[in-house]
């Protein structure tokens, strides 16, 4: 089973470093000119401009004065470095309304997937498929949580559902598919989904090769290629 198409803003998010003090000056986008700072305080590195520079220098996180999509831009960057701590923090400081928005439920995904918190991820994800059913990731992230807690035919009918919507472009959609019915003991099953997932991406035909969930036909998915 695999879980594709983590969606991650790609930013420059405040990090902690053992790189002595320095700053140097930097172009923005809207071509206006900032001061970035990284400074060595007491063990800790601040890098960040003007006020939130000043925000994580003296652990002061400000609701007002910084807006929402910062503090999805922070969240992200803290995820993709693995702080896991930090990301939590500055999601938990968004308006509880904007929280619900799929732009805050994706990053909830992302965060409790990689501290594998599967019965929040569930929570989750089953929030932003009622957001945005059209975007895949929801639903596969869903079922991802569920199997992970074994409880794979309700990942099966997660998933099941799915396909009414993604079943002609997502090929994750049927590799997962596929392992839950391995699971389930329906080999038939398993290997029509196999092959449809492996139409669709060739990559899937070295994933399965080495995925436990399709242990049990091991010795079919050579003449699958």
């Amino acid at each position: 089973m695999v879980l594709k198409g983590q969606i991650l803003v790609e930013i420059s998010a405040p990090i902690r470093s053992t790189q002595p003090a320095n700053h140097k000056e930097e172009k923005r986008a809207d071509g206006s000119s900032s001061l970035e700072l990284r400074a060595n305080l007491g063990g800790r590195v601040a890098f960040g401009v003007g006020e939130d520079c000043f925000r994580i220098l003296f652990g002061i996180r400000y609701g007002p004065m910084i807006p929402t999509h910062r503090r999805l831009e922070y969240a992200s960057g803290y995820i993709g470095l693995g702080m896991h701590r930090d990301a939590e923090d500055e999601l938990r400081l968004i308006a509880e309304n904007e929280n619900k928005y799929p732009e805050a439920l994706r990053l909830w995904v992302a965060l409790y997937h990689e501290t594998k918190e599967w019965l929040a991820l569930i929570n989750v994800a089953e929030t932003l498929v009622g957001a945005e059913p059209d975007e895949e990731h929801g639903w596969i992230s869903w079922a991802y949580a569920l199997r992970e807690l074994n409880r794979v035919k309700d990942a099966q009918e997660v998933l099941l559902q799915a396909e009414v919507l993604h079943g002609k472009s997502c090929a994750v959609l049927h590799y997962n598919l596929a392992c839950y019915a391995c699971l389930l003991e329906d080999p038939i099953e398993a290997k029509r989904r196999l092959a449809t997932a492996f139409e669709m991406d060739a990559d899937f035909k070295n994933s399965a090769k080495e995925d436990p969930d399709l242990e049990a036909l091991r010795g079919e998915l050579e003449g699958m290629d």
